[in-house]
């Protein structure tokens, strides 16, 4: 039987940072993809990456990104907007 701080040990070693940070991480991925991707509304998506108070998700993306997860959100999906044809005349018919 391993214990739980041999455990931690190991996996630190083998992944270079601790299982909370790993957990974190996880969860802090999970709320930035619903962010970009859903119209979820931010309570729901700290409940759903696991961040339980909608506090501790705000304070995760302030300090990963520097600001809110609604400003996140906009930045996110400014970025990952399909670009549109911007040509005022129409294409010549042939």
């Amino acid at each position: 039987q391993v214990s739980r701080r041999t455990l931690e040990r190991r996996f630190t070693e083998a992944v270079g940072h601790s299982p909370r940070a790993e957990i974190h991480e996880r969860r802090l991925a999970v709320a930035e993809q619903l962010l970009t991707e859903t119209d979820l509304a931010i309570q729901t998506i700290a409940t759903r990456a696991g961040f339980g108070d909608v506090r501790l998700l705000i304070h995760a993306i302030r300090a990963r990104h520097g600001v809110t997860p609604t400003a996140f959100r906009t930045r996110a999906r400014g970025l990952h907007a399909p670009r549109r044809n911007r040509t005022l005349t129409p294409p010549a018919r042939g």
